[in-house]
């Protein structure tokens, strides 16, 4: 006898069933894929922010005929610095005073009737970044600190540039990531109000693109010439920042029909 006949009232009665089942479903379950669009649209949102934090970049140099001469000098005037900072921390706990490099090398000068460089000693240098956050709340401290830091003629300031803190350039962003979805949603319901079909307010795909920023510079070479000047011992009090541009943009996909 062949079991092959067994089964066969088994796949009939299977497939009758299929037919019956895709007979009494309901009407909008189908396969919709084919007249489901795709709207691209980019939404974008800036703001300005005022940094909160400054660095001031501090150089130690001193040159003397011998190396150890050169280093103890250096590290003296080092000591005179951190003493200074470390007394304004009991006040203001959130300055950072940290060293970015430390050297100590043979110094030559160009002999114009020698032809030739000639050995003059060596040179140490020490520089230190002092941050000061949330400086804006912290009254002349900046200020004072520099007039404090050029009153010595083998300290310099360098550079000096503002820039935000971690915290409120993620509160920043966060801001404008809603605003530019807000913004990609109004693109994408304007479009399909002109073309008059109906867009799905969810987008199926985002993806978020963040500017980043340029620290704001401020470079003053004459500070310690203000400084030493001023009666009160003061550098120049207009050292302010400018704003910088945040931006985010976010490139959604609508669906539409």
């Amino acid at each position: 006898m062949d079991t092959r006949l067994g089964f066969l009232p088994i796949i009939t009665l299977a497939a009758l069933f299929l037919i019956i089942g895709l007979l009494v479903a309901p009407r909008y379950i189908q396969d919709t894929s084919k007249d489901t669009k795709e709207l691209y649209v980019v939404g974008k949102a800036e703001q300005k922010v005022l940094p909160d934090v400054t660095v001031v970049s501090i150089n130690i140099t001193n040159e003397s005929r011998l190396a150890k001469t050169a280093l103890e000098e250096n590290q003296k005037q080092f000591d005179t610095i951190k003493t200074y900072f470390e007394n304004l921390k009991k006040d203001y706990n959130d300055i950072k005073l940290e060293t970015t490099s430390f050297s100590v090398n043979p110094k030559y000068d160009w002999d114009y009737n020698l032809q030739k460089s000639v050995f003059k000693g060596y040179e140490a240098v020490h520089t230190l970044n002092l941050r000061i956050e949330d400086f804006n709340s912290k009254g002349t401290l900046l200020v004072d600190s520099i007039s404090e830091i050029v009153k010595y003629k083998s300290v310099s300031i360098p550079n000096l540039y503002f820039e935000l803190s971690d915290a409120l350039k993620e509160t920043t962003k966060n801001e404008l990531v809603g605003k530019a979805m807000k913004d990609s949603w109004s693109k994408a319901k304007a479009i399909g109000d002109s073309g008059m079909f109906i867009v799905d307010n969810v987008p199926s795909k985002i993806t978020l693109n963040y500017s980043d920023y340029t620290p704001y510079y401020y470079y003053d070479y004459a500070m310690k010439g203000a400084a030493e000047d001023s009666i009160s011992g003061a550098a120049n009090t207009n050292i302010t920042p400018r704003e910088v541009d945040l931006s985010v943009s976010v490139d959604a996909t609508y669906t539409y029909k």
